[in-house]
């Protein structure tokens, strides 16, 4: 199986999110984190360097969840102080995006590479 390159940034919703991988990824107690998202970082999405490529990926994409609500506008009616209701809500949203993609990512990418070649 080709290995996929791993993007050094990503566009949601047009605006440029730069990806940073970091070693001992931690958060402001010192716990030890996957991934973060900020935006008052200068649009970056963390990802830490001792995952495996699948789990990057899958970080990537709980992320970019992350950066959808707030580039959206999403986290105003979710409430942004209330991170826990975020977390469950984008948890949610990830394994679905997840199931949808290993089902039917090659079928989804290629059809909508088709109908952009049609516009």
């Amino acid at each position: 199986m080709k290995k996929l390159h791993f993007p050094d940034h990503v566009y949601i919703l047009g605006v440029r999110f730069r990806i940073q991988i970091d070693k001992d990824l931690k958060d402001e107690d010192g716990d030890l984190l996957d991934g973060e998202m900020s935006r008052q970082k200068g649009n970056v999405i963390r990802i830490a360097e001792d995952l495996d490529t699948r789990r990057k990926w899958e970080t990537l994409i709980h992320e970019s969840l992350h950066a959808i609500l707030d580039v959206a506008g999403g986290k105003y009616s979710i409430n942004s102080a209330d991170f826990d209701r975020e977390e469950t809500i984008v948890r949610q949203l990830e394994s679905g995006v997840i199931l949808l993609l290993e089902q039917y990512g090659k079928e989804i990418v290629k059809h909508l590479a088709d109908e952009r070649k049609e516009d």
